[in-house]
């Protein structure tokens, strides 16, 4: 039973000797990447969040090596809708795909936009087109469906609804509904 006690004894005192002796404790940090053999360190043997990006070299990596879900998806890019209506508000001139014009009445144009738009930021403005050139009022637009997204809406048709914008240009001392060309835009 003696001879265990000792032989437990010496070992720690070996051990200690070797932990604290300072060319074994610089020879652990002296160790370089040339001096290990490829493959021969797994990820087991890494303890986690240890490695830096500056730890891994340029263009080791490939998207093979990164597990899925781990690098984060980008941020949504909002999408953009936009229409060019002529100066009789009976025509989308130019547009980015699936708008069309649902009813008119005095200045007013009701939209489809082909989609929800609830939330999207809208935009309209005035155009110059060559059938339209001169001075125009004001112009409005609104998100239809009611609140929180814009105004209750009562053309023609089914257009009380978040599909549908409404734009109303005014003659030129923005007093009463005119026909003019304009642009809405809608983003989101």
């Amino acid at each position: 039973m003696r001879s265990k006690l000792v032989i437990g004894g010496l070992t720690v005192a070996v051990a200690f000797l070797l932990a604290t002796n300072p060319v074994v404790v610089n020879a652990a940090g002296q160790i370089t990447s040339a001096q290990i053999k490829n493959n021969t360190i797994k990820g087991k043997d890494v303890k986690d969040k240890t490695l830096t990006g500056k730890d891994v070299k340029d263009g080791s990596l490939t998207a093979a090596d990164l597990a899925a879900g781990t690098i984060p998806a980008a941020p949504k890019v909002p999408k953009v809708r936009w229409a060019l209506v002529n100066h009789t508000h009976t025509a989308i001139l130019a547009q980015s795909g699936g708008i069309s014009i649902t009813s008119v009445s005095g200045g007013g144009t009701y939209l489809d936009m082909g989609e929800d738009v609830a939330g999207a930021a809208i935009s309209a403005t005035n155009a110059y087109t060559d059938a339209d050139g001169g001075f125009k009022g004001g112009i409005i637009a609104t998100i239809c469906g009611g609140a929180p997204y814009g105004g209750t809406c009562s053309g023609g048709g089914n257009v009380n609804n978040t599909n549908h914008v409404w734009v109303f240009t005014e003659n030129t001392a923005s007093n009463a509904g005119e026909n003019h060309a304009f642009y809405v835009t809608v983003i989101g």
